[in-house]
């Protein structure tokens, strides 16, 4: 199958690639399962498992430690044995994980729960991002993530709907039912990637250079670029997503006085503004720096966490107004986000470290879940915890700092600024 430059802009040539389409279509059916749990992770631990705020964060923590550690083995793993294999093995670690996630009764235990959690994302995130950059090459990846990324959260949107709609603390038999469901999900994933044909991308440095380099983390971080490129995603990381999973559900429920079941509308929002906005996002963004771009991006997260901020001010129908308002403009930022941080790590990884680079991009994913924890369990347990989504924003405005001093140490290509070649499958 051949793409012209003018297709290279189309998503829906990039959704024609058999083996791209067939493992987004799974990827969304996977991540359908997990909408249901999503963002009740602490709420559960705390209201259901009597945990408080700060051992539920220690567990999210812990998960990040284990994350990091997986992370380099994955790494590994992908650049020596190739990305398919390794995202089987990390899609059933994450199934068990999940389905015992469900039953978990004490700190000891849901810690267990979330290592094998962290044991299967540090598999199943570097391996998917490694395999979808082989489907295309590096000119059309940006429309490939900002896809994957789309029916990621269609999956999740639905699976929110569905979640809210039968949880309650009241009844842990309700928390226990979706995580089987969410890990049952898991396996059909499984199967899709089974029938996948990755592939297989050439290393065609000279034999003396292979010599030289035969692959190693310490090539990665060889240059200044890449260690300032991968410290500024760590703080955006952390001052979002990491944020998002850390705090948000327990802000809005302990500072905001909203029901637990107003979490599922409020990421259900989010999701969904994800998947109507995203191809129109998509569209706008082709020719533009991504460097440029992230900066944006960190100043929506900034006014999405004013608005956080807000909420509790006011009513508790304004309030949630307020909420819904945050996630949305969060959501703007992601589908900006998503495409980009894939595509740059993919675009600065040399084909014998492409495996290691989106490992990467995984951990600094894990880091910022070890870090967020840390600031908001100690913050919402104290009489401090209206002020914690103002403390997100120092965070995003250093990781902001960073990204402008990155841009001029990264080509035009690299940089998301290059002509879209024509190119064969």
């Amino acid at each position: 199958m051949s793409f012209s430059v003018t297709e290279v802009v189309t998503t829906r040539a990039i959704f024609a690639v058999p083996m791209a389409r067939r493992y987004l279509l799974g990827s969304c059916l996977s991540w359908l399962g997990n909408g249901l749990v999503l963002g009740l992770f602490v709420i559960y631990l705390h209201s259901v498992r009597d945990l408080s705020y700060t051992e539920a964060g220690f567990v999210l923590s812990i998960q990040a430690v284990f994350s990091l550690g997986f992370g380099f083995l994955s790494g590994h793993l992908i650049d020596r044995f190739g990305p398919k294999p390794v995202l089987l093995v990390g899609i059933v670690a994450t199934s068990g994980a999940t389905i015992w996630l469900g039953h978990v009764g004490s700190f000891l235990a849901a810690t267990t729960a979330a290592v094998g959690l962290a044991f299967g994302g540090a598999l199943t995130w570097p391996s998917g991002s490694t395999i979808l950059a082989r489907f295309v090459p590096d000119s059309h990846r940006q429309q490939l993530f900002g896809l994957n990324f789309l029916f990621l959260n269609l999956g999740l949107g639905l699976g929110t709907l569905l979640g809210a709609s039968v949880v309650s603390v009241a009844q842990p038999s309700t928390f226990q039912l979706l995580y089987l469901i969410d890990g049952l999900s898991f396996l059909i994933f499984f199967v899709v990637v089974l029938t996948l044909k990755v592939p297989v991308e050439r290393d065609h440095r000279s034999e003396q250079e292979k010599a030289d380099q035969p692959g190693s983390y310490r090539e990665v971080f060889a240059e200044r670029r890449i260690r300032r490129l991968l410290l500024a995603l760590l703080l955006l990381f952390t001052a979002s997503y990491g944020s998002l999973e850390a705090g948000f559900s327990a802000f809005v429920q302990g500072v905001g006085h909203q029901p637990v079941r107003a979490i599922g509308p409020i990421f259900a929002f989010n999701t969904f503004a994800i998947v109507l906005g995203q191809l129109f996002v998509l569209k706008r963004m082709q020719g533009k720096r991504r460097t440029n771009l992230m900066q944006v991006v960190a100043m929506l997260w900034g006014l999405c966490w004013l608005l956080v901020a807000l909420g509790p001010m006011l009513s508790k129908s304004l309030g949630f107004a307020c909420f819904v308002a945050g996630s949305v403009v969060f959501a703007v930022g992601e589908t900006i986000w998503s495409p980009i941080v894939p595509s740059i790590m993919n675009a600065v990884a040399p084909a014998h470290l492409r495996g290691r680079f989106n490992a990467l991009g995984t951990m600094l994913f894990g880091s910022a879940a070890l870090l967020a924890p840390l600031i908001a369990g100690p913050v919402l347990d104290s009489s401090f915890a209206p002020i914690w989504p103002l403390l997100l924003l120092v965070l995003l405005g250093a990781g902001a700092w960073l990204i402008r001093g990155v841009r001029d140490q990264l080509t035009n290509e690299e940089d998301g600024v290059s002509s879209p070649e024509a190119v064969k499958e």
